[in-house]
């Protein structure tokens, strides 16, 4: 007999019964995935022509993500990073999901144009949920909390199911 966490399939993958929610009592888990790429610079403009950085996280994991927060009141799915650049409010993030073949599922905008203030530099830890009590354009430099981002990450991320609002 085989519990939640046991090897299943051709591929061995332990565990991801409990993410899929296959098991009938299934468990939630918490997952962090981080991209591989990093740190890089933020080039520097180029007249008109802001300078642009592009990095990936790879989910290499399907399961459905549902709720709307945990039972500690964060959100089912949260995005942290860190940023060093003197000027905040001349950056702009955007996290943006793709499916398969790489088909642009839609972007949202975490933050743009904010940090303005005595201090402007930096993100040290940021944590982007939506149940966040502050909004990212409340806060100040250097931002070292939870934020709600200007863009819901569900309209993205766990999108209503067809026929449904959110």
């Amino acid at each position: 007999m085989c519990n939640d966490y046991c090897f299943s399939g051709p591929n061995q993958n332990a565990g991801l019964a409990v993410l899929r929610d296959q098991g009938q009592n299934s468990p939630t888990t918490t997952v962090h995935y981080a991209a591989g790429d990093l740190p890089k610079a933020i080039p520097a403009p180029i007249g008109p022509t802001p300078g642009q950085v592009t990095s990936t996280i790879a989910v290499p994991d399907n399961f459905i993500i549902e709720g709307d927060k945990t039972a500690a009141g964060a959100s089912v799915m949260q995005v942290q990073i860190n940023l060093n650049y003197p000027t905040d409010a001349d950056l702009t993030a955007t996290l943006t999901h793709y499916g398969l073949g790489k088909v642009n599922l839609g972007a949202v905008t975490l933050f743009s144009g904010v940090g303005t203030g005595p201090t402007t530099a930096n993100f040290n830890s940021t944590v982007f949920d939506d149940n966040a009590a502050t909004p990212i354009q409340y806060g100040s430099a250097p931002f070292f909390s939870t934020f709600n981002p200007q863009q819901s990450l569900a309209t993205v991320f766990a999108p209503a199911p067809s026929g449904m609002s959110v």
